[in-house]
């Protein structure tokens, strides 16, 4: 009896519930029970790197975040960002997502602004130095500059000029900047400079031949200039014309900014001087029939070569009696014999 009692009082308990369960501030308090039942906080996942560097006064473009849930879907996730590009710093990005159970999610980006303090890299295109023509337009090639953060994208000014109708030496300056005002600086120096030379001519024969001992007379030489006209010509010489040879006249001119040129005439002194035979020995000789002749030869001198190859021509027949005689030649290399 006892037994069956604790059962009824069981179900009734059961009923009671079930009863309770249909009445609507039951429900209510059911409801509760599953948001309890959710203590999961939805999972915050940020794209790419956890702390970002910028350079100061770029745009920060923020990669974003993603939210799941064990339950709930498509959660909506706040942003909440206090970057300042043009201020040096660090900086908070947070994300934040809440589930319909009120379990919340926060994470967080750390972004740090710094300041580009590394200058641009700034070439120059061409020498830097250059010899430019008097007269003429001048046209720089200019620079060009690449930067760590800016890459090509630097602003390059260029100070100085050039000015080709004056003889001198002038300076081109090339700036370049950056975005955060760090600044490279090159320098070019172009030198005007008159390129055009007077011009020489010779008068008369070049070169020319004189027989040695006869007197040199120079035939001169004329300068111009296109832009001064005649100039002066001086005249240097080495002729000597008692010694044969070759020997050059040197004509020099100069422009009024020192441009100078110089030509040259070669004179040929000829030597017209023919070698000297000395016999040695006798010039005469007077032999026995059948005796033996030696020919004793002869010494050659010049005035100007050496070496010179002595001819003996004839002979001497001993055997026979009679007057024989024999010639010595010898011939410089100017054909003086």
């Amino acid at each position: 009896m006892k037994r069956k009692n604790i059962i009824y009082a069981i179900l009734s308990l059961s009923v009671f519930v079930f009863s309770a369960c249909s009445n609507g501030t039951t429900t209510t308090k059911n409801t509760t029970a599953v948001k309890k039942a959710d203590a999961i906080s939805p999972t915050i996942t940020i794209n790419g790197e956890l702390v970002v560097m910028i350079y100061q006064g770029y745009d920060y473009i923020d990669k974003g975040a993603n939210v799941t849930d064990n339950i709930d879907t498509n959660l909506a996730l706040t942003t909440n960002s206090n970057v300042d590009k043009n201020s040096e710093g660090n900086y908070t990005v947070i994300y934040h997502a809440i589930d319909t159970a009120g379990n919340q999610a926060t994470s967080t980006r750390a972004v740090n602004v710094i300041r580009d303090k590394e200058a641009p890299v700034i070439k120059l295109i061409g020498s830097s130095l250059i010899e430019f023509p008097y007269a003429q337009h001048y046209s720089d090639a200019g620079a060009f500059a690449v930067d760590n953060v800016d890459g090509g994208n630097v602003s390059i000014s260029t100070s100085g000029e050039v000015n080709t109708t004056k003889l001198g030496t002038y300076t081109l300056y090339f700036k370049a900047i950056d975005k955060t005002n760090n600044e490279a600086n090159v320098s070019r120096i172009v030198r005007v400079v008159d390129k055009n030379y007077p011009t020489i001519t010779i008068k008369g024969v070049n070169p020319v031949s004189i027989k040695q001992g006869e007197r040199y007379i120079d035939a001169g030489a004329t300068a111009f200039y296109d832009r001064e006209g005649n100039l002066n010509v001086d005249t240097n010489s080495t002729v000597d014309s008692n010694t044969a040879g070759s020997y050059f006249v040197f004509y020099t001119s100069k422009d009024s900014v020192g441009n100078q040129i110089t030509v040259t005439r070669r004179v040929n002194v000829i030597d017209v001087t023919p070698p000297t035979i000395t016999l040695n020995g006798e010039s005469n000789i007077i032999l026995k029939q059948n005796q033996t002749y030696i020919e004793a030869g002869a010494v050659v001198t010049d005035n100007v070569d050496t070496n010179i190859i002595l001819d003996i021509n004839g002979s001497v027949d001993t055997k026979t009696i009679g007057k024989y005689t024999l010639t010595y030649t010898a011939t410089d290399k100017n054909a003086n014999t």
